[in-house]
């Protein structure tokens, strides 16, 4: 698929057990305070997706002391671990390093979500 600069795309799930379908969406202008628009890095394939999601932690390393099972938490994926398919959020058991790992307070996931589930 050629890259359209004047077209934005996004990935789509339409309902449960569907596949996910890439289509256009509007091409967005940064405002005041934004972030500058950027062009997504071309992946390599076979590729995992995702790199940011919450949830609850299952289980925990030896040595890791900032959060517990049963704790709430948000992860952003940067650096080396955008490479690995352990660290990709599109998965049921996801792996993070600590210091990607901000830890939620007691309010639901739902409130808190930065995505607006």
């Amino acid at each position: 698929m050629a890259l359209n600069r004047n077209e934005n795309q996004a990935a789509w799930l339409m309902g449960a057990n569907e596949r996910l379908k890439v289509d256009s969406i509007q091409n967005w202008t940064p405002g005041p305070g934004q972030n500058p628009k950027f062009n997504m890095l071309q992946l390599q394939f076979p590729a995992m997706l995702g790199s940011a999601y919450a949830g609850i932690v299952t289980e925990i390393a030896p040595g890791v002391t900032s959060v517990a099972c049963g704790d709430r938490v948000a992860v952003a994926r940067w650096g080396a671990t955008t490479c690995e398919e352990r660290f990709t959020s599109f998965q049921k058991y996801p792996l993070a390093l600590e210091r990607n790992v901000l830890k939620l307070g007691t309010e639901s996931l739902r409130r808190r979500c930065w995505c607006h589930c």
